[in-house]
């Protein structure tokens, strides 16, 4: 089964359209860094891969969810370097580097894990993918 993403808009956005400001303000606040909040479900010997090509600088903020461990990675120049173990129910905060890739990756061979993440900073046009391992 492929892994499922789900995304909420962030407030500024939602606030702008309950305001009336119109179509025009709704998509000016979407259309810029606007944070990103997900439950991110990544499958057995998955890796979720969160950036790598943006123009500036992100934070990812998050909490392991499931029942697996999920290891935090950064990527630059296809070489990714660990920056944490994340065992069920830990939390984690980690700033990526213009052109950096946030890497989550289940350690599981066999269970599905699930993560919840917050990302702010430079979210547009921030690619978002799966690789096996």
């Amino acid at each position: 089964m492929r892994a499922i993403l789900e995304f909420r808009p962030a407030r500024a956005a939602i606030l702008g359209s309950v305001l009336g400001l119109g179509v025009i303000g709704a998509f000016a606040a979407t259309n810029t860094a606007a944070a990103i909040s997900s439950n991110v479900y990544i499958d057995a010997r998955e890796t979720f891969v969160l950036g790598g090509k943006q123009p500036g600088a992100f934070t990812v903020k998050g909490q392991n969810k499931g029942k697996v461990t999920v290891e935090v990675l950064a990527q630059s120049d296809g070489d990714a370097t660990l920056i944490a173990t994340i065992a069920p129910g830990e939390r984690f905060k980690q700033g990526f580097a213009k052109g950096e890739g946030a890497l989550l990756r289940n350690t599981s061979t066999d269970a599905r894990a699930h993560v919840k993440v917050r990302v702010t900073g430079t979210t547009k046009n921030l690619g978002m993918g799966y690789e096996g391992w």
